[in-house]
């Protein structure tokens, strides 16, 4: 087994992939709750946090994976709303006995002892620490709470210092993984049973391990990947699951990006764009969950959901009220996932289209074909003003027609410009400024191809598409990059191959993470 890259030598009944070989697991970051992490986590805790994370900051997201760990940085105003919101639900929670009750029960009597204390504390510290706390932590923890009692405080005083404390240690706010070389492999570090439960249940549901994972963990289930497998099962076949995939679609199609968009047309506003955002969730969810879809349906899918404020925007006539229905879309114009507006919409910064933008996200998140960035001081030569209306393309291909452009712009902006059919809110349209729409291109790899209907029909059939969406997925799941990296790149091929071998199957490919050795195992080197 070579660290860098893959061995001949298959795992057999204590995990690893099943293809005949393994993969190094790679470099395993540091990861910090994301931003909806953090709160789903909180809100397993608490209940309803939703007054006490409403000035949460909204976090720096990397491309063309928002939640790479390496991101993850915490600021100022980050930590101080973390403090902030610790010190709220640490108060909120032992505000009455009442209150005080849901942490342990003896916490609700008159006189609660040190014993109550270590329980109340002891308790709190394994659902927040997604694990049972160490005794050198619990007596940490006990003697804040003594150092309160001492100093004047009661017992409920005491505890709210002790949540605050837990919610902004580290062990609350990061997923820390040390793993075990007590397992089946020399080479690697096997992860404990703890840290694969909250490896699943944050890969599954965006929150931590409920009781269920818990108990698995306590017993062992979760040391071998066919325990992990069953489990990974259950988690998917809960209704639970259809958030953590929602999370994964945020990310990946940049939906977050909606409400914040500013746009001078007045058929705009946030509130739109929140509704865009649910109507492209809705159509997943109902592909994935009720019809099994896989990747290639979702590009090409003949219908979409839609209410009253986005029916206009897909085209489609008579509908009213905020109810969601399902339509037929009119195929000669919309198709799929990849014409619904909320992604035409997404990484254009301004009131008309941007075929480059646009195609650069098709060309890094469809295709995986990096794009490197622009070469600093790299002259635009912009020309005169068209003397006569032009389209959107031709003031492109105007611009860009110089020797320092063309490399790196012509597939990306072909790419884009099969799309302007549609314009900066994603309404089709035949004409730019008066003239007709030239959507016809010719991109390496796909061939002379006219408009966005028959591009999604060649992306949905292209092996490269299905194996950029496992990686995609791979790298989100796993909250790194896999490229840079031959442990990376044998991940990429393994994680392809089992989802080929699926159908290209969106459920099944969440499951076949789990088995993947970067999934099971931790390097050797922490």
């Amino acid at each position: 087994m070579s660290i860098g890259g893959r061995s001949g030598a298959g795992i057999s009944d204590d995990g690893g992939s099943s293809t005949g070989e393994t993969c190094a697991p790679g470099r395993a970051p540091l990861r910090r709750l994301t931003r909806a992490e953090y709160i789903a986590s909180l809100t397993t805790l608490f209940g309803d946090v939703s007054a006490a994370t409403a000035l949460l900051p909204q976090e720096r997201r990397s491309f063309p994976v928002g939640n790479a760990a390496d991101s993850q940085e915490v600021g100022l105003e980050q930590a101080t709303a973390y403090a902030r919101i610790a010190k709220q639900l640490a108060q909120r929670t032992t505000q009455d006995p009442g209150s005080l009750a849901k942490l342990a029960a003896c916490a609700a009597q008159p006189s609660p002892d040190s014993a109550c204390a270590r329980t109340t504390i002891e308790t709190f510290a394994s659902k927040a620490f997604r694990r049972t706390p160490t005794e050198h932590e619990l007596n940490e923890l006990l003697g804040l709470h003594a150092s309160v009692s001492s100093s004047g405080g009661n017992f409920a005083q005491g505890i709210a210092a002790v949540l605050s404390a837990i919610l902004q240690a580290p062990d609350f706010l990061y997923r820390i993984e040390w793993g075990t070389e007590a397992g089946p492999r020399p080479d690697v570090r096997r992860l404990t049973g703890h840290e694969m439960a909250s490896r699943l249940s944050y890969l599954f549901w965006g929150t931590s391990p409920d009781e269920g994972l818990r108990a698995a963990a306590e017993s062992g289930v979760l040391l071998d990947s066919d325990g992990i497998a069953r489990e990974a099962a259950r988690l998917l076949d809960d209704p639970r699951s259809h958030a953590g995939l929602a999370a994964f679609f945020e990310d990946f199609l940049e939906l977050y990006q909606l409400p914040e968009l500013v746009r001078s047309d007045p058929a705009y506003s946030a509130q739109l764009g929140g509704w865009l955002q649910r109507a492209t969730q809705r159509f997943i969810e109902a592909q994935i969950f009720e019809r099994g879809a896989s990747w290639p349906s979702l590009l090409t899918a003949d219908r979409a959901f839609v209410n009253g404020p986005v029916s206009g925007f897909f085209g489609i006539a008579g509908i009213s009220g905020e109810q969601w229905q399902e339509v037929a879309l009119d195929s000669t114009q919309r198709l799929g996932l990849l014409t619904h507006p909320s992604l035409l919409m997404t990484g254009t910064f301004s009131d008309s289209t941007n075929p480059t933008q646009r195609g650069y996200r098709l060309m890094e998140k469809v295709l995986c074909r990096h794009v490197d960035a622009e070469p600093p001081n790299l002259p635009l030569e912009l020309g005169e003003p068209a003397a006569t209306a032009e389209t959107t393309r031709q003031r492109w291909a105007r611009l860009t027609s110089g020797s320092n452009c063309v490399p790196c712009h012509r597939d990306m902006d072909q790419l884009g410009f099969a799309f302007e059919n549609f314009d900066s809110l994603g309404r089709y349209r035949t004409q730019d400024h008066g003239l007709e729409i030239d959507s016809q291109i010719d991109v390496t790899g796909l061939g002379p191809t006219h408009g966005p209907i028959e591009l999604v029909k060649k992306l949905a059939s292209m092996p490269e598409t299905q194996a950029c969406f496992a990686r995609r997925f791979a790298e989100f799941g796993l909250g790194k990059s896999l490229a840079g990296d031959s442990a990376g790149a044998c991940l990429t091929e393994d994680i392809a191959r089992r989802f080929q071998a699926s159908g290209s199957d969106v459920r099944a490919l969440l499951l076949n993470l789990t088995q993947t050795d970067a999934f099971l195992y931790l390097p050797k080197d922490r």
